[in-house]
């Protein structure tokens, strides 16, 4: 790729950076994204989109953790996903305990009504 073009794949980046800041801020001000969740999602779209429009900054990085610059992304991505796949897992366990509170709470309730 020559300097100064802009490929499809660079577009199609910017487009999921645009859509998940667009999707967070939609989310955060419904109240279903804490502030921590929406700058986390602006912070990842941001650095998507200085990836895609200035694709050879990356080769600084990748000079530090391999040779080429999509190694490094793979590398990161990697990293990432297991870093997001524990951020659900521990959010999963608490919603699982909320949940497991409020059915003990309700049957609870429901036999102290059908006992009087």
């Amino acid at each position: 790729m020559a300097m100064g073009t802009f490929s499809i794949i660079q577009a199609l980046a910017v487009l999921l950076a645009a859509v998940i800041i667009y999707y967070s801020r939609a989310l955060y001000q419904k109240g279903n994204f804490s502030r921590r969740d929406a700058w986390t999602w602006y912070g990842f779209s941001v650095i998507l989109m200085l990836a895609a429009v200035l694709p050879t900054y990356l080769d600084i990085f990748a000079g530090i953790f391999t040779r080429r610059s999509l190694d490094t992304l793979l590398v990161f991505g990697l990293l990432l996903s297991f870093g997001l796949t524990f951020q659900l897992y521990v959010r999963l366990q608490q919603t699982n305990k909320e949940i497991t509170e409020l059915v003990r709470r309700v049957a609870i309730a429901l036999g102290q009504k059908r006992k009087k």
